[in-house]
């Protein structure tokens, strides 16, 4: 695999903080998404020489996560996004999970809210409860856990909730115990890697992993090309760990320790039939592993 080519940049996007990648308008091809510090969140079509502005929509309080995804299932792509109260929102009160549309007078649109505490650390977008139909997982300021539903009529309610001893910084999905299932797997400021499984409508704790610094990111992928799922893990301390399951139990597999990772995605990415490790790092890097 060679080295990376940069497509594009966009200059006026400086205080971004988060970013997702997806078919918001229908024409089959991805637009790109962004959320600022500033509060504010920005479309754009970069399938051109040009990156145009499509849209964009001040909500106030700091853009803390977006992701793209059919969350009402009803065969669109919406924009979840997981954000900070403005300083004039109240607890309890302001919606601090927003579901945009794009509308086809080129304006983002609110379709759905609720209400989480003083911000969203993370949203995370995928069947957990095996009816297959997504739902959305939502990790709050208020150390909680969160599986919220959307019906077709744009209504948003709490499934589930998970009370935790600290507030999760990162979610994400894998099958960590070779079930075949993939089960729910949140990072936490307490230091701990924590696995769930949803049964009879509640969330379960099935396993806790204790780290000597708390996870800010994590992604799950096919490593090895074995058809099993591997879990990658970044800490506050910019090391990578790689959790695998052996014999229904889930074990480090491989680590780096120091090597300044900040955030990290598995996915395949030079057509080897393996999932490859990307990180972005505190200097201003991206670096690729395999195993």
């Amino acid at each position: 695999m060679g080295s990376p080519k940069i497509l594009f940049e966009i200059d006026d996007d400086e205080s971004t903080s988060a970013i997702a990648v997806g078919d918001v308008t229908g024409n089959g091809t991805p637009e790109l998404c962004t959320g600022g510090r500033d509060g504010v969140i920005r479309l754009y079509d970069a399938n051109s020489r040009e990156v145009v502005l499509l849209a964009q929509l001040d909500l106030g309080g700091s853009i803390l996560s977006i992701t793209i995804a059919d969350a009402n299932n009803d065969g669109q792509m919406e924009i979840i996004v997981g954000r900070a109260l403005s300083p004039s929102e109240s607890p309890g009160e302001g919606k601090t999970v927003q579901v945009f549309r794009y509308a086809a007078s080129g304006q983002l649109e609110v379709i759905g809210e609720f209400a989480v505490d003083k911000f969203v650390t993370t949203v995370y977008v995928t069947d957990v409860t095996g009816n297959d139909k997504n739902e959305s997982l939502v990790g709050g300021s208020d150390s909680t856990l969160r599986i919220l539903r959307m019906d077709t009529e744009n209504n948003i309610s709490q499934f589930a909730m998970y009370k935790l001893e600290d507030m999760p910084l990162a979610i994400g999905t894998c099958d960590v115990i070779g079930d075949e299932i993939e089960e729910i797997v949140t990072g936490n400021r307490d230091n701990t890697l924590r696995i769930f499984k949803v049964t009879d409508n509640r969330i379960e704790q099935i396993e806790a992993l204790v780290l000597p610094s708390p996870v800010v990111s994590l992604a799950s992928g096919d490593i090895l090309g074995d058809r099993k799922m591997e879990l990658g893990v970044v800490t506050r301390d910019g090391s990578i760990r790689v959790y695998r399951n052996e014999e229904s139990k889930f074990d480090l597999f491989s680590s780096l320790e120091g090597v300044n990772a900040l955030s990290i995605r598995i996915d395949e990415i030079n057509a080897d039939h393996m999932d490859e490790i990307v990180i972005s790092t505190k200097d201003h890097k991206i670096r690729y592993y395999n195993l």
